[in-house]
């Protein structure tokens, strides 16, 4: 069932609006209701969501994240940005060359591009840095108070690493090694 859903689009859509509609036919508490009652009024947004999906696969989020993340740094350093990413199936080329021009996981939501000083992609294997962005982020994750194993045991491992050289002129190592500390 799954399978046939991602294949057909409109199938999906119709499948999401018949459960959104049971759920309304079935909630007793009032505040839930009243939103399932206004989901249900996104029926015409949802049968056109597919129309136009652009480039890249409607609600693939890793292509408009890698933007917004990009986005970000070059507002908050002033200056366009470096980029490196592990490869992954749905960065491919030509979405990759969408960043410079626009993003968004949806029609309604795409946006200008963004500008880049480099975008790279490699592996883990071959590229040491993808290696440590992969054990930082799991650091951040468990630093944002989500529960990950992995992310665990690689606090001890990666915490001891970040120094104020390694960080942005206004951050701190010891800020980030604070218990309970979260990325600002």
């Amino acid at each position: 069932m799954v399978a046939s859903l991602h294949a057909d689009p409109a199938a999906a859509t119709e499948a999401f609006y018949d459960r959104l509609e049971a759920a309304w036919a079935a909630s007793t508490r009032r505040e839930v209701t009243d939103i399932l009652f206004e989901l249900r009024a996104t029926r015409p947004q949802g049968d056109v969501l597919h129309v136009d999906s652009g480039p890249f696969p409607l609600l693939e989020m890793l292509v408009p994240c890698i933007a917004e993340t990009a986005r970000h740094w070059d507002k908050r350093l002033g200056e366009p940005v470096s980029v490196l990413t592990d490869e992954q199936k749905t960065l491919t080329d030509e979405r990759i060359g969408l960043l410079g021009r626009t993003s968004g996981a949806t029609p309604s939501s795409r946006i200008g591009g963004i500008p880049l000083q480099h975008l790279l992609r490699d592996t883990s294997t071959d590229h040491p840095s993808v290696q440590l962005a992969g054990a930082t982020a799991a650091v951040a994750v468990r630093r944002a108070g989500v529960d990950s194993p992995a992310a665990d045991d690689l606090c001890s491992s990666v915490i001891p690493l970040i120094n104020d050289e390694s960080l942005l002129r206004y951050d701190s190592a010891s800020a980030l090694a604070a218990p309970g500390a979260a990325p600002h």
